[in-house]
């Protein structure tokens, strides 16, 4: 005679919270796997044809020596190695500085979400060219074009770098459940701390093979970097944004 068993998950005391089934939101945003296709795919085929400079320029982040020979190998902002890491840190901060927007809300336009990122590419785009025209001047007036090339070679590695760091934050926030504070935070800290390298390197490096001194290096990063930066977040976190 056959024995009906009964289910171990009969006569439990917890109760249901819910008697139908939870679905989970599994909208796909187009436009950002679109971006960040397109921004891995170039990564891809950086590393196929330049995988050893691209080893180099990630090394370059903490090895001043790895930074002097990239140079020494020379160095074209505008080749296929360049052009598309930066185009790589357009994409990727743009979707990273959108994803701390929709967080924290700084910013508010009368525009549907996706038309965001076009705005933010132009912004970051825009600011990459006044940093190069700005360097371009100030070695007029100053007299060193070597000085400030060197300067702005060494911002260039650094937005590369931060574009390859910020691809796997970028789909962490978007395709895993982890915290999305603390994603945020680790990219916000990521880029913090290469930025601090970067004001290190120009104040021990300037003195150093410049021979300029240390308070004249540091008035200039004040005014270009650190100043401009700081105004820059206290209007985002001041709400002077809100237009929508």
């Amino acid at each position: 005679m056959q024995t009906l068993q009964k289910s171990i998950f009969e006569g439990h005391l917890l109760k249901p919270l819910h008697h139908a089934p939870l679905l989970t939101n599994t909208e796909l945003r187009w436009w950002y796997f679109c971006v960040v296709a397109i921004s891995a795919g170039l990564l891809l085929s950086v590393f196929l044809l330049y995988n050893k400079k691209l080893l180099q320029l990630v090394g370059s982040g903490l090895s001043y020596t790895l930074y002097r020979q990239l140079q020494r190998e020379g160095y074209s902002f505008f080749k296929f190695f360049s052009l598309s890491l930066t185009f790589i840190y357009l994409l990727v901060g743009s979707l990273f500085f959108n994803q701390l927007n929709a967080f924290y809300g700084w910013v508010r336009l009368p525009i549907p979400d996706f038309l965001y990122l076009p705005v933010f590419i132009f912004f970051i785009g825009l600011l990459v060219v006044i940093r190069r025209t700005q360097s371009y001047f100030i070695a007029k007036m100053a007299g060193n074009k070597k000085a400030f090339s060197d300067y702005f070679t060494h911002y260039s590695y650094n937005i590369k770098l931060e574009g390859i760091f910020l691809l796997p934050i970028v789909l962490l926030l978007e395709y895993t459940s982890l915290s999305t504070t603390w994603i945020l935070m680790v990219g916000v800290a990521g880029l913090f701390s290469i930025f601090l390298i970067r004001i290190c390197r120009a104040i021990i490096y300037g003195e150093r093979v410049y021979s300029f001194s240390v308070f004249h290096i540091f008035l200039y990063l004040c005014a270009v970097e650190i100043i401009p930066l700081a105004v820059f977040i206290k209007v985002l976190v001041g709400d002077s944004l809100q237009f929508g």
